[in-house]
């Protein structure tokens, strides 16, 4: 019941649900002659905006105090599960940190191995002028 009342949802279609009954009790009491001051349009609008302001007030309540007092294992859990997303972060950036300096290792390897042929290749033709 409690997960019901928690939704907003719930409480504007209560409220429209609300204002069909009493929409529909007007119309029956007119064709019987029964006039009540308080039953007219504009009271059930204003019932009907009453439901949803008391909906709209107990859902951010209920949340808050939920959120705020209530569940210590929820705040318990929202760390554990900060402090794996900050892991995993670090984790995937110490990856791509890795591939960084595979690469440039690489490329420095090329340069080396370019520049050594490079002189081995002058070594060789100078020693065979």
């Amino acid at each position: 019941m409690m997960k019901y009342l928690s939704d907003s949802d719930w409480w504007k279609q209560f409220s429209t649900n609300l204002g069909g009954v009493l929409t529909a009790l007007m119309g029956a009491l007119a064709i019987l002659n029964i006039h009540y001051k308080w039953l007219t349009a504009n009271s059930i609008n204003a019932y009907v905006t009453v439901v949803m302001a008391v909906g709209t007030l107990f859902v951010g309540s209920f949340a808050t105090i939920v959120n705020t007092y209530l569940t210590k294992r929820a705040k318990e859990k929202a760390t554990v599960v900060a402090v794996d997303y900050a892991q995993e972060q670090a984790t995937s950036e110490d990856a791509e940190r890795e591939k960084i300096k595979a690469v440039v290792a690489q490329v420095l390897a090329a340069q080396n191995a370019g520049i050594a042929s490079t002189e081995e290749e002058t070594k060789s033709t100078a020693t065979t002028k």
